[in-house]
């Protein structure tokens, strides 16, 4: 027959799993953060031609008659899907974020990653600018952690 915990073990283990729920909702507040934050990246990209290094697209093989020559524009659906992502981080709901894109904009693999035809013009991930944004973050909430922790 299982002994009855103490009040102690008892304290003790609500404070673990109460550690552990934080820890759970701590990491989805990050995926969506970072969701947001990759989906507004990818943004900046379509709108300057340039990967998430800032390395320009390779220009349209045959040029567009009338409208926007730049890679990646002509339809709007990525932008579409992009902005959805962006103000809805929610519809990666567990998925990898560019899987969420996929799923909108079927074609977007062929760009991200290129094809025999298609150059490729990699659109989504975190280049230069989202490293160092993340950087300064990180550094802003360790240094607000640490004078915290230490009370000071």
């Amino acid at each position: 027959m299982p002994r009855a915990m103490s009040i102690v073990e008892l304290a003790r283990l609500l404070h673990q799993q109460a550690q552990r729920a934080r820890a759970g909702e701590t990491a989805r507040e990050l995926e969506l953060l970072a969701t947001r934050e990759l989906a507004a990246d990818a943004l900046l990209n379509l709108d300057r031609s340039s990967d998430p290094d800032e390395q320009p697209f390779k220009p349209l093989a045959h040029s567009r008659k009338g409208g926007d020559q730049r890679p990646l524009i002509s339809t709007g659906k990525l932008r579409a899907a992009l902005e959805s992502l962006r103000q809805n981080p929610d519809l990666a709901s567990g998925n990898n974020p560019f899987e969420s894109i996929r799923q909108i904009v079927r074609y977007s693999p062929y760009h991200q990653f290129g094809t025999k035809k298609i150059p490729r013009r990699k659109f989504f991930g975190p280049g230069k600018r989202l490293r160092a944004r993340i950087g300064r973050a990180m550094a802003t909430w360790m240094q607000s952690w640490l004078t915290t922790s230490v009370g000071g």
